[in-house]
């Protein structure tokens, strides 16, 4: 049996094979889902109302209510006085701009008060309380 012997010359061409790698990885990068609202990482049910007004989407503070009245902000839970710290801290950094509140329809009326509370005793008197709009 004669054993094949390889000349120096020789070489695998990889051109083809990273062209695929780079269709294969636009691919799954136009086809993944990227969550949008990070800052709703609990499952809400928006209260309907029918003189609710359209918000503008940008950078906003938004703090969410659960029907079981647990507090999230920035997709983390908090307690009261955990929100209270983390918005003093970010007041003073000035990066609490466009303050909601997002608070299932089941949630508690007093947990809302305690939050809007705790905006007023910050200063801060513009919250916005976002509801679903009722369908004409």
């Amino acid at each position: 049996m004669r054993k094949r012997q390889w000349d120096s010359d020789t070489q695998i061409n990889i051109t083809p094979l990273i062209d695929i790698l780079f269709i294969l990885l636009l691919f799954f990068i136009l086809t993944s889902t990227f969550e949008i609202m990070q800052d709703q990482a609990i499952e809400i049910s928006l209260p309907q109302a029918q003189t609710g007004q359209a918000m503008q989407t940008g950078t906003r503070w938004v703090v969410s209510v659960s029907p079981q009245n647990e507090i999230t902000l920035e997709g983390q839970r908090v307690t009261l006085q955990e929100l209270e710290a983390r918005m003093k801290r970010d007041i003073e950094m000035n990066r609490v701009s466009d303050p909601s509140i997002l608070a299932d329809e089941k949630a508690h009326h007093g947990v809302v008060i305690q939050i809007l509370d705790l905006f007023r005793r910050q200063g801060i008197h513009n919250v916005h309380i976002e509801v679903r709009m009722e369908e004409p």
